[in-house]
């Protein structure tokens, strides 16, 4: 396969995947969703073509959003609030 139908085909994946965290039974939001990260997955299979020693340091930055997000939700869940 050439190397640019490979990053078309995971960075779809991974839009797709991405869709899934907010999924909605309204084909046309989740669509929007996939589209919505479609050109960021197009991008993170682009850079980890080009230079794959990248792949540990996205993965780590990820993690990082990734891991925010429960401590967010307690902060807000014992009442502090993100708007200051």
């Amino acid at each position: 396969m050439s190397r640019w139908l490979v990053i078309g085909i995971v960075g779809a994946m991974l839009s797709v995947q991405h869709m899934f965290f907010a999924f909605q039974l309204d084909w046309r939001y989740d669509l929007w969703l996939a589209v919505k990260f479609l050109p960021f997955a197009l991008w993170t299979g682009f850079i980890v073509d080009r230079r794959p020693t990248t792949l540990p340091y996205l993965m780590g930055v990820h993690f990082a959003l990734d891991a925010s997000l429960p401590l967010l939700t307690f902060l807000v869940s014992n009442g502090m609030s993100l708007s200051r």
